[in-house]
């Protein structure tokens, strides 16, 4: 790790001493540890880049979300800080894709079963459920 990079990051937590890292976990994340002296604090590499550039700790409520979804590449370009309210609903959408709408009058659908919301709607496509 660049001794300027360092720095930066130890100003941040100025009850660090040391920066060890970043390591690669099993998972293939990478992190870095803060030592205190007696204690140790691991923070993700991800994160503590981006306080790094932005010279400020993130706040509680704040997250870094990798753009791509790809959690080995550690770009600046591929991260973002985010809430961790519109970071989990991100994850969500990916993971499930969003909530379909029906095909006939645009409301979303409470499962993914068909592709209209009701009979009613089913009815005016001629009962055609897959048109």
């Amino acid at each position: 790790m660049k001794s300027k990079f360092k720095r930066r990051l130890l100003h941040l937590y100025p009850d660090c001493t040391n920066v060890y890292g970043p390591y690669k976990r099993k998972d293939g994340r990478k992190h870095v540890v803060l030592y205190t002296g007696t204690k140790t604090k691991t923070l993700s590499w991800p994160k503590a880049k981006m306080e790094v550039k932005l010279k400020r700790k993130l706040a509680p409520h704040e997250t870094v979300d990798h753009k791509d979804e790809d959690y080995t590449n550690n770009k600046y370009a591929n991260l973002e800080v985010l809430s961790r309210k519109a970071n989990i609903r991100k994850n969500l959408d990916h993971r499930f894709g969003k909530k379909p709408k029906c095909k006939r009058c645009g409301v979303k659908l409470r499962s993914r079963r068909g592709i209209f919301c009701s009979n009613s709607c089913r009815g005016k496509h001629h009962g055609n459920q897959y048109m």
